[in-house]
């Protein structure tokens, strides 16, 4: 994590933070104050056993803050860390758990070293869905403030790529994932593909270079796992250096849209290939991986098929001229 923006120049930032402050549709404070609104009455129709009436109050939570968090995907590692101090400064006044203020002590400890915070240091957070209190690595039998059991502990994965599907819905994404990058790229001219929509950011290029590369990353991985028992994978195979991340990118900087596209779609035709002809007991092979722990291969398959659709996202937003988040331009 480089001290560049994260997703844009300074000039940039500063307008998405302006766009984030007043929009058509209000401003932070507001969309936060709407999020405790909406959460409020989830929980005021939950208790009245209402269950289905929580489902839009929940995604209008959901929406506020993904539209109130989307311009911090720009901010620079500086900034980023100031707002994490000052973060963890405020929770530990506020009496939250020590072994809490340390794990955002360790995240910053991680942005300074340009490095990954590992499984290790980051065992698995959950929160009690009754009042709230957190725990660290497991659950308690009882809830500690509410004695509420164990079952009811949230809890929370580092990102949602995390969270397995069923192997047939992976499969049917993973083989419908080079039909979605070819439609992103039809038509589109060289200068278009290499043209970043603003410093800092990727080009659709760039971005093509970092999905091929998770797709070297994703073939070699399943492979293993079923070829071996329960191997102790890395955070990266090819190269020399291995990076820190399975967010780094490794594929030849120099590989133009064609070769990229073409060794991406081969790949993950043989993987699509591969696991079609497994066997149902196959998917749930384990291997234990730095960052995420104790990973399967259907766990594996549904990440990589994930974050393949996050940076979709990211390379028709390129290819338009414009970072995700946006809106996109009339007539792109």
């Amino acid at each position: 994590m480089g001290d560049t923006p994260a997703g844009g120049s300074k000039e940039a930032i500063e307008r998405s933070a302006a766009q984030a402050v007043t929009t058509p549709e209000g401003s932070i404070s507001g969309r936060l104050d709407l999020v405790g609104r909406f959460a409020r009455l989830a929980r005021a129709l939950e208790a009245a056993g209402l269950y289905n009436a929580t489902k839009a109050l929940r995604a209008g939570a959901d929406r506020e803050l993904t539209r109130v968090a989307a311009p911090a995907a720009q901010l620079r590692r500086g900034d980023v860390l100031r707002e994490l101090e000052g973060v963890r400064r405020d929770v530990a006044a506020a009496g939250y758990p020590e072994w809490f203020v340390g794990l955002l002590h360790s995240a910053e400890e991680a942005i300074r070293a340009d490095t990954s915070l590992l499984y290790r240091d980051a065992p698995p957070v959950w929160t009690c869905r009754v009042c709230g209190e957190l725990a660290l690595d497991t659950p308690p039998d009882l809830c500690p403030t509410c004695r509420a059991p164990a079952i009811s502990f949230r809890g929370h994965a580092a990102l949602r790529y995390l969270e397995a599907d069923g192997p047939a819905h992976t499969l049917g994404l993973l083989r419908d994932g080079p039909r979605q990058v070819e439609r992103a790229l039809d038509g589109r001219t060289a200068q278009q593909l290499d043209r970043a929509p603003r410093p800092g950011e990727w080009s659709a290029r760039e971005t093509l270079r970092h999905i091929t590369s998770a797709e070297v990353l994703l073939s070699t991985r399943v492979r293993r796992m079923l070829e071996e028992n329960d191997p102790e994978l890395v955070a990266w195979q090819p190269g020399d250096a291995p990076p820190p991340s399975d967010e780094a990118t490794d594929y030849r900087a120099d590989a133009g849209a064609d070769e990229l596209l073409a060794h991406y779609r081969r790949l993950r035709l043989s993987t699509v290939n591969l696991l079609t002809d497994i066997a149902p007991d196959a998917w749930q092979r384990p291997g234990r991986h730095p960052e995420w722990g104790p990973v399967t291969v259907l766990s594996q398959a549904s990440y990589f098929a994930r974050h393949q659709a996050a940076h979709q996202a990211q390379l028709a937003a390129a290819v338009e001229g414009r970072v995700p988040g946006e809106p996109r331009k009339p007539g792109s």
